[in-house]
């Protein structure tokens, strides 16, 4: 399983310079006027190798206030396959907020090139043909999240899909890198759902973020296999502003982890005016709910040892590949 790839780079080190797979000019000196074209469906872009790219549909959730910047799109001669088109976020006036995030973000595609479990950058369409600049990424088959309201997942695929998405993370992990996304502008680090809760309350973060949201990933599959129709952990808190939503995921990460008597947070006195009351009582009842919707002991305590608060003391990937967990996943090839 590949990864899209939008990373962030830590610590900061010059940009890498790896040509690409095939020959593509890349000139990226384009100006907010180079974006007189709106991204619609039906719209073909150009790539630099000649071939031509239609948009079908935008992918993912679209930001309040910005066009979608992310398509699916097939090509003309293979329509049966989809790509994905990404190109820089823009404001609904067409100014270009990320410029500098996309150009990092090609970059890291020109860095990862040669690895297997990350989506490779197949063409580019240059800033002076219509929809420009966009990368145009590897045909996928279906992402997890349409998978998973499409069908339940056995143990074994659960198991055989996030080491996948754990061996991808591993790769980017190896070259200094968090997979997370970053904050150029107004952007926030990763979903709501999917933060980690250093990140929610203000700490440094590193790779570590990302094995949390691995996680929480892994959860919402299992909750899905025993009850289909059930929103995921932390995914039913929807209502309110973004500001209010993210103060309740916070308050329930601090309560279902107990994050009072965890020292990285309780010793900061900014972080200890931020914690709700105690409820020691409540602490991983998360846990005793999940085994009570039907999902295996052995599971819900590989949850918790991934789903450590302190990220000093959470497992890197390396690690959870060591526990032989996810070799089960061995079924399903056999």
């Amino acid at each position: 399983m590949a990864l899209p790839l939008f990373c962030s780079k830590f610590p900061l080190k010059p940009l890498f310079t790896h040509s690409l797979p095939h020959p593509l000019k890349l000139s990226f000196g384009y100006t907010v006027a180079s974006y007189s074209t709106i991204l619609t469906p039906g719209l073909t872009c150009i790539g630099e190798s000649g071939g031509k790219y239609e948009l079908v549909r935008p992918l993912g959730t679209q930001l309040p206030g910005y066009r979608a910047n992310t398509w699916v799109a097939v090509k003309d001669s293979e329509k049966k396959a989809e790509y994905v088109a990404k190109g820089p976020l823009l404001s609904k006036d067409g100014k270009d907020t990320t410029a500098s995030a996309f150009m990092h973000e090609v970059e890291m595609q020109k860095l990862f090139k040669d690895d297997q479990m990350i989506r490779p950058m197949v063409d580019f369409v240059p800033s002076s043909e219509p929809g420009g600049p966009l990368m145009i990424l590897k045909p996928f088959e279906q992402t997890l999240w349409e998978a998973r309201n499409t069908r339940t997942f056995s143990v074994p695929e659960i198991k055989w899909i996030m080491k996948g998405v754990l061996l991808g993370l591993y790769t980017v992990h190896m070259k200094d890198l968090v997979y997370t996304v970053s904050k150029p502008s107004q952007r926030e680090v990763t979903s709501l759902t999917y933060r980690s809760p250093e990140i929610h309350f203000g700490k440094p973060w590193n790779q570590s973020c990302d094995i949390w949201s691995w996680g929480i990933i892994l959860a919402q599959l299992f909750l899905a296999r025993v009850d289909f129709n059930k929103p995921g952990m932390y995914d039913n808190i929807s209502a309110g502003s973004l500001e209010e939503k993210a103060k309740a995921i916070r308050d329930a990460l601090a309560i279902d982890f107990d994050l009072h008597s965890v020292p990285y947070y309780a010793q900061d006195e900014r972080i200890s005016k931020l914690l709700p009351q105690p409820q020691p009582d409540t602490a991983y009842m998360w846990a005793n709910s999940m085994f009570e919707s039907g999902v295996a002991a052995e599971d819900i305590q590989f949850l918790a040892l991934v789903l450590q608060p302190d990220p000093n003391k959470r497992l890197v990937a390396a690690q959870i590949l060591e526990t032989g967990y996810l070799e089960e996943s061995n079924s399903l090839c056999s």
